[in-house]
């Protein structure tokens, strides 16, 4: 993401440098959460240490408009699973809580590699911070 720019004046933003991801395992007290990582590597072949950190020489151009404030927004491609742990004998076993698990994929081209998703603008009227998101509760800052 980039920092919030109010233009006085059309203004471009630009994103050049990168970001980092990571593929995630949660969940709530008392889950094992080594067992779901290594259950779920093991089903999916999903890695849950694996993070991303992108650097390219592509360079993604947004025009803020003279009066508005805007903000470049990196959008990652995620898919979450979810399940719940249990402890004990099949007849007999008690629910210990619920985990999910994020996880990315990844493109790549010439040598060139990076995690599948978007990159876009959210521009809005205004002249200073913070900018409300364009999807969604909360503030750009």
């Amino acid at each position: 993401m980039s920092p919030v720019v109010c233009a006085v004046g059309d203004m471009d933003i630009s994103v050049s440098s990168g970001y980092s991801v990571a593929n995630t395992v949660g969940g709530s007290a008392g889950v094992d959460l080594t067992f779901v990582k290594d259950k779920l590597a093991g089903s999916l072949g999903i890695n849950y240490s694996r993070t991303w950190t992108t650097q390219t020489s592509v360079i993604t151009k947004a025009t803020i408009k003279d009066g508005q404030c805007g903000v470049m927004i990196t959008k990652p491609l995620t898919t979450r699973r979810s399940g719940r742990q249990f402890r004990g004998c099949i007849g007999s076993a008690t629910e210990v809580g619920t985990w999910y698990a994020d996880s990315r994929g990844e493109g790549s081209y010439n040598g060139i590699t990076w995690i599948e998703g978007a990159i876009s603008a959210c521009a809005k009227p205004g002249s200073n911070p913070p900018l409300s998101r364009c999807n969604g509760q909360g503030n750009f800052r």
